[in-house]
């Protein structure tokens, strides 16, 4: 099993990738991709135009700059989510903030970098005006939902619990049960952290679009299928 790989040495390994692409080496930014991916483009140039096509493609996706934010991994394979600000092909002199994912995989010891994903644009998070707790006659019964998406924060309150989760460009507020009461849900506290996916059914607010009182929570384990 690899050790640990930190998001460091991800990132050391991306801004070599990016590196190679600004400078149009195409053979040394493929000696950085996984054996899928470095397959998969290959597969697709089958002439100079192509080669040329491809790699204008890749140059767009070279950001001004990009931070950190966190990192999973399992065994041989991990994930480095990232904050990117990149040049707005639409508005050159603008420039636009996207958040991504970027697969690794260790191939024969050495971490080599897969795909792409890109998760939100930029522009405006759709929030609820407040968080403030309102009792579950507040809520629609008569109304089944299910959402999932990335925690932004956890709120231990003495009588509820408040868990914020992201999806795409919209944050909703679950309300959950105190803290003591979570383990009969069979939720694993332990693991109500920030950057972990929460699954929850319940009902939707009566008028509060992004409010919904929590009946069942789970936290999904992330998904290496790359």
């Amino acid at each position: 099993m690899p050790t640990a790989v930190t998001m460091e040495e991800l990132k050391k390994i991306l801004d070599d990738f990016y590196k190679s692409v600004s400078a149009g080496d195409m053979d040394q930014s493929l000696k950085i991709r996984t054996a899928a991916v470095k397959k998969s483009i290959l597969d697709e140039i089958q002439s100079p135009e192509d080669k040329a096509g491809i790699m204008q493609m890749m140059q767009s996706m070279v950001p001004l700059f990009s931070t950190c934010e966190h990192l999973d991994q399992k065994d041989n394979k991990a994930m480095l989510y990232l904050t990117a600000q990149f040049k707005n092909p639409e508005k050159p002199t603008e420039t636009v903030t996207q958040e991504l994912k970027v697969d690794f995989a260790n191939e024969e010891g050495v971490w080599k970098m897969g795909d792409f994903t890109y998760m939100f644009g930029g522009g405006v998070i759709k929030r609820a005006p407040d968080q403030n707790y309102e009792p579950e006659s507040s809520y629609d019964a008569g109304r089944d939902v299910s959402v999932g998406g990335r925690i932004v924060s956890v709120k231990l309150e003495n009588d509820y619990t408040l868990v914020v989760i992201r999806m795409l460009d919209e944050e909703d507020l679950i309300f959950l049960p105190k803290k003591e009461e979570l383990t009969k849900m069979g939720l694993d506290i332990a693991k109500l952290l920030p950057w972990n996916t929460l699954s929850v059914s319940g009902h939707p607010h009566k008028t509060n679009t992004f409010k919904i009182w929590g009946s069942k929570a789970e936290i999904l384990e992330p998904e290496y299928n790359f």
